[in-house]
């Protein structure tokens, strides 16, 4: 005998989705089939359960024979099927038995409340021939695409990168031929530009290279460097430092309550480099700028480099024991390298250097 969940177990902040299964004359102390244990306020145990049936479970308490739903979960029976059968209509069986957890924090199974099978059927083919419509479960299916359903209709998907539509057969933005193959990289002078649709900013004597989602810009003019030629940026004061690096700023509303706008600053391309002159860089300079009266720098999904122009940490940031220097969310995925800076007299509840 197992004391809880005589098939299934589930603890732990889990999130499950079990599909296709069947659960038959399992026997526990409560949830004789299925028991899903109680989450955490900072995490809930989350399942889904699709085309599968449940037959002759027992539990001893009588609480859900089939499925048992404890505190802080939640539990859904879909009434559909899962990938690749989504277009099939499974057959409804016999009502559960479930007991759902009734105190603080409980809540009832959803969905619809009964066993399904017979959700897989005939399945749908990929072929290459455009007059395929799936009646015959040949379906015109290309590009990587994952030829899906059956009774019901057929399904084509996960189409690879660069392709789209009912037949992964369009080809998107930057992808072109019968294989929707990426172009090759196209440089401009538009800082927005990131390879995604093949165009890719490359200024400064750069060679473009690479093809749409993989561009590079290289061999710059003398002077210049980074990712698209665009490099380094030099800061001679706090004003021109907040305009290339905070993309954030802060203020305080009516009700005294902190909020955050886009600073629509002319902001580095993602991924160059900031060097900074040697000496102090403080808010309360006359006519300099700060992201706020607590930050001085507010850095949202940026990245690249910030650099002293000399090794020796010189190149000074003065929270003047007022304002943090820098609070950095988010990179974007890439790496922010902070190399030679001091960072001086800061404040605030957490990180008064800085905050990441």
């Amino acid at each position: 005998l197992t004391e809880n969940g005589g098939g299934v177990h589930i603890s732990g902040e889990a999130i499950v989705d079990i599909e296709l299964c069947v659960f038959v004359n399992n026997w526990a102390g409560h949830g004789g089939g299925l028991y899903v244990a109680k989450g955490t306020l900072s995490g809930r145990n989350t399942v889904r359960i699709f085309g599968t049936s449940f037959s002759g479970n027992t539990a001893d308490t009588e609480n859900g024979n089939d499925v048992y739903n404890h505190q802080l979960t939640t539990v859904t029976v879909e009434s559909g099927c899962p990938e690749p059968y989504t277009l099939n209509s499974p057959t409804k069986g016999s009502a559960l038995d479930t007991y759902s957890y009734t105190g603080s924090g409980g809540s009832p199974i959803e969905g619809s409340l009964f066993s399904y099978t017979e959700c897989t059927g005939d399945p749908c083919i990929a072929t290459n021939s455009s007059s395929d419509d799936g009646s015959d479960d040949n379906f015109y299916c290309i590009n990587g695409g994952i030829a899906g359903g059956g009774v019901d209709g057929c399904s084509c998907y996960s189409c690879k990168i660069g392709s789209s539509g009912p037949h992964c057969a369009s080809c998107e933005v930057g992808y072109n031929g019968t294989d929707c193959s990426a172009y090759p990289c196209q440089a401009t002078s538009n800082s927005t530009d990131d390879g995604s649709n093949g165009n890719f900013y490359c200024v400064n004597g750069g060679i473009i290279g690479g093809i749409t989602g993989s561009c590079t810009c290289t061999s710059c003019d003398a002077g210049f460097e980074g990712p698209h030629c665009s490099g380094p940026y030099h800061a001679k004061n706090m004003t021109e430092l907040f305009n290339m690096l905070s993309n954030q700023a802060d203020y305080f509303d009516s009700k005294g309550k902190l909020q955050s706008f886009n600073t629509s600053n002319s902001i580095i391309p993602r991924g160059d480099t900031v060097v900074l002159d040697v000496g102090k860089y403080a808010c309360s300079t006359s006519g300099e700028n700060c992201a706020s009266q607590t930050r001085m720098l507010s850095m949202n999904e940026l990245y690249g480099d910030v650099n002293c122009m000399d090794d020796d940490a010189s190149c000074i940031l003065d929270g003047e024991n007022t304002r943090r220097m820098m609070f950095v969310k988010g990179t974007g995925g890439k790496k922010l390298t902070i190399r030679a800076i001091t960072f001086k007299k800061g404040h605030a509840t957490m990180g008064g250097g800085i905050f990441i």
